[in-house]
Order: structure tokens, then sequence, then C-alpha cells
């Protein structure tokens, strides 16, 4: 049953605005004193709404009017106004995904500070990395576009942390932005993208650590977080550029231990690429005296498993990963 919503003489101000923003009738409230304003009980302003309804037209005429009044820096109303949990209206746009949205939010941005901003409480998110945990590919080039820019206007901005997190995190987790090819480290094979430009820039600005030995986590903890997700790309161009950090552990673990573990054959066949220096690194052993053929003769992770249908596949899956990898580990060690 559909519920008509027409004009109630009981509607007060921010009930007009709300349902205005919904629908995208700008007629109905373009006389009002203050259009942009908090209407949602959580802190979500006008344009909160109207760019979560992905209510193009309205978004437009909405950003005009706060200029034209003078707004775009105004406290609570601007374009960088936040609800309660932090989120600007570019990280709503980012969840649901309009590009066209997003690019009139960011034409706007004089300052640019709006795709820096994240959301606050247990797991943070700026628009970038929300757009890419809500599989909105071409969101987040637009606004890995945006990064870009600003990471050439200011190089300082690719080491900026925003609640422990740098560019870098967010780039190694985002698997799809980066070309999914097997790489060597004789040679360069990948398709220039904006992500992988970004991704330089962000590696420029740790050039003079990594070349005066100056530690930094950021560079370590990204790797880690590009093995967990199968990242292959990212990780050999960040080997590339610090081979160092090939001998750096998480809970003892190198990251072949944790390709290993999550199953990524890909990362750990970079092993046969180092010879017996990818030994070394494996030969470790962790928690209890274990070593990387324990982790392979573990059960792999859930969503491994139901990538294949039956009990019965997963089992000579399973089988057959420990075989080749047992084989593999054994035959790197005679040569």
């Amino acid at each position: 049953m559909k519920v008509a919503l027409g004009h109630c003489t009981l509607w007060t101000e921010r009930t007009r605005l709300y349902l205005a923003a919904l629908k995208g009738d700008w007629n109905s409230i373009e006389g009002m004193p203050r259009i942009q304003r908090c209407i949602g009980i959580k802190g979500e302003t006008t344009l909160h709404i109207a760019a979560a309804a992905k209510q193009e037209e309205f978004v437009n005429k909405l950003l005009k009017w706060i200029k034209d009044n003078n707004l775009m820096t105004a406290e609570n109303v601007s374009l960088t106004a936040r609800n309660e949990i932090g989120a600007t209206a570019l990280n709503f746009t980012a969840a649901v995904g309009n590009v066209e949205i997003a690019k009139a939010m960011l034409l706007r941005d004089t300052n640019g500070d709006l795709p820096n901003i994240a959301t606050t409480g247990e797991n943070p998110m700026k628009p970038i990395l929300m757009a890419a945990s809500s599989g909105h590919n071409k969101m987040y080039q637009i606004i890995c576009s945006e990064a870009l820019q600003m990471l050439e206007a200011n190089s300082n901005l690719a080491r900026a942390e925003s609640n422990g997190e740098t560019a870098l995190h967010v780039l190694a987790r985002k698997t799809s932005a980066f070309v999914n090819e097997r790489l060597k480290f004789k040679q360069e094979n990948s398709k220039q993208s904006v992500a992988n430009d970004l991704f330089t820039e962000c590696l420029m600005a740790y050039k003079r650590d990594v070349e005066h030995l100056i530690e930094t986590p950021e560079i370590p903890q990204a790797l880690f977080d590009a093995a967990r997700v199968g990242n292959i790309e990212f990780m050999v161009k960040l080997i590339r550029f610090d081979f160092d950090i090939l001998w750096t552990t998480d809970n003892k673990k190198s990251i072949f231990h944790v390709a290993v573990e999550e199953r990524h054959e890909s990362i750990f066949n970079l092993l046969h690429e180092l010879g017996s220096f990818g030994e070394i690194i494996v030969e470790r052993r962790f928690e209890n005296r274990s070593n990387i053929l324990h982790l392979a003769a573990r059960l792999a992770p859930q969503e491994k498993l139901n990538a294949i249908s039956g009990a019965a596949l997963q089992m000579q899956r399973e089988f057959l990963w420990f075989k080749v990898r047992t084989y593999s580990y054994a035959l790197s060690r005679k040569c």
C-alpha cells in the first residue's frame, strides 16, 4: 500500500524540508528562509538527506543556495557539516554511490577538506573507504582523483592520519583498484590508473625516510593489510620501494605466513622469486613453535570454503593446496 504524502497543515518546517529532500521537490521549499539546516534527529542536514536519496537536481540547487547565502563555511550548515557519527553529506553520497552528486560537492569544496573527513566511532571511515567498502568503484575513482590533486598541491597530506590510518592503508585493502596480474620483480607490467598514481604520490612522501633507514610503521602495516586481502600488485610495488619490509612480521608471522593462512596463492608464489632469501623468511616459527606448514594444514577461512560448493570438493581443494605448498616448500629448500 502506497501512503500519500500530500501537504498537511500539521507539518513543521523540518518535516517539509525532510520530505522535499527525499522526493527532490525543490519548489515546495524554495522560499523558506533556512533550507540548509539540521533536520534529522542524529544531526543530518537537508544536504545529507538529499544526497542519501540521490536527488541530483535538488542537491545542485541546494549547493547554489548555500553559496548564495554565504554558508559555505558556516558552522553546522556548511558543506562539511557532520552528523553525530561524524558523517558529512559526501560520506552519505559515497555510501550510495552517486557520482554526479559527489562531483558537485567536490567542485564546491574550495578548501579541499571534504574527502579527508572521516566518520567517528569504532570503525571510522573516510569517503574513499566508504565507497570502496560499498563496492562503488566509479565513486572510488572520483574521490581518488580528488585526493591525488590534493596530494600534488600538498605532499604532506600523504602521511596525514585519520584515526590511525593513512591513504596507504585505504589503498592496501582495495584490491579492485589495481590490475589483477601476476607481476614479477624483474619487470613492471601494470596499467596506470588513478589509484596507481595516488599510490606513487603516497610513496614519494616516505622516500626520504626509506633512504635514510628511518622507521616508518605505516609501510609494514599497509603491507600486511594488503597481504590479508590478497592485494598482490600493491604488495609488489611496496616491496620494490623498500625491500627491507620483507623482514617485518606481525605476531611473528611474515606476509607469506599470512598468505598461507588466508590462501592467497599469488602472494605465496613470490617466494620462488626470492630464492634462498625466501627460505630464511619462511623458516620463522610463531605460536607454539608452529611453522608455515602448520598454517597450510589448518582449515581455510570460511569465505574461501564458501566459494567451493560441496564438502568433498572443499576437502579436495584443501588437500591439494597443502600438498602443493608442502612440495613447493621442500623443493625450495633443496635448491
